[in-house]
């Protein structure tokens, strides 16, 4: 199935980092709004994520991006959304998509520090380190369900960039080791990404992105 490219009404200018993460949204909604109910089971590119749970994390991140620009605690939020009103998924993403715009409407959000358990940095650095993974989650769900989006180059590159700078390819391992020996005895732990494979220096960007999470970008069921 192939999505067509839309351009949705935005609250902020395109280049705006809000601008930027709702136009991700944007597709992330589109691609979540083509899931068929028989879809649901499917593996995705995503590990121990089906169909199903890659679309309710999507959703989870909506509603943690605007806990954080309103200065509440992402987690908050709780575990991943399993379930909404009528199973109208369609509108569960665009509510969260006005629920982030209102959010981060002052201008200040921008500035604001956030303090994450892996990162530390201002809300607009935060936002895009969000974008990357709604960007990865979307190819993922896309994937997983057959679906073809028209992937636009300066969001996911925008993503790419923040993504580079969060996870480095170089020691990407021996961080997630250090992390899991700090981890509760008993804690379930998996490292939430691969080393970064190797693509041709002309690839798309969608392609660039997914290979430095270290997913194939040539992945299918």
């Amino acid at each position: 199935m192939t999505i067509t490219e839309s351009t949705p009404s935005l609250p902020f200018a395109a280049d705006d980092p809000r601008g930027t993460f709702l136009r991700a949204w944007a597709v992330a909604a589109e691609v979540a709004a083509a899931v068929e109910p028989g879809q649901v089971g499917l593996p995705s590119p995503c590990d121990e994520f089906d169909a199903a749970t890659v679309r309710s994390h999507l959703l989870t991140v909506g509603h943690r991006v605007a806990a954080i620009g309103r200065g509440a605690d992402p987690f908050s939020v709780g575990d991943d959304i399993e379930a909404v009103p009528d199973d109208d998924w369609p509108a569960a993403f665009a509510a969260a998509a006005a629920d982030m715009a209102e959010a981060w409407a002052d201008d200040a959000t921008l500035e604001r520090r956030v303090t994450l358990p892996w990162a530390e940095g201002s809300g607009a650095e935060t936002l895009a380190m969000y974008l990357s993974e709604v960007v990865l989650h979307s190819w993922d769900l896309a994937r997983a369900t057959g679906q073809s989006p028209v992937w636009d180059d300066d969001v996911v590159l925008a993503g790419f960039a923040a993504l580079q700078v969060g996870l480095p390819d170089e020691g990407r391992i021996e961080a997630f080791e250090a992390a899991r020996a700090n981890m509760p005895a008993g804690a379930e732990f998996s490292y939430p990404f691969a080393a970064a494979r190797a693509v041709d220096a002309g690839a798309a960007p969608i392609d660039r992105i997914v290979a430095w999470s270290g997913r194939d970008p040539g992945w299918t069921a």
